[in-house]
């Protein structure tokens, strides 16, 4: 399963800067890998990874005058 970025600890809060952060996505991960959210939320970064990929494989296409003329618009 790949790691997601939904579902992590927020250790900026006070008191929780000494956390072992690993540990904690880990069991948040865990407790959290079958509930309907969170495969939601798999669906979704899976579908804006597909997206950027789509995108930046159309901007690796576009030529340096096509990259000038948009420059210039």
């Amino acid at each position: 399963m790949s790691r997601t970025t939904f579902l992590n600890v927020d250790d900026t809060k006070a008191g929780m800067e000494d956390l072992d952060k690993e540990k904690i996505n880990k069991l948040i991960q865990d407790a959290s890998k079958n509930s309907k959210f969170f495969k939601q939320q798999q669906r979704r970064e899976e579908d804006n990874r597909r997206r950027i990929e789509v995108k930046l494989s159309k901007i690796k296409s576009f030529t340096p005058f096509q990259i000038e003329q948009a420059e210039k618009s």
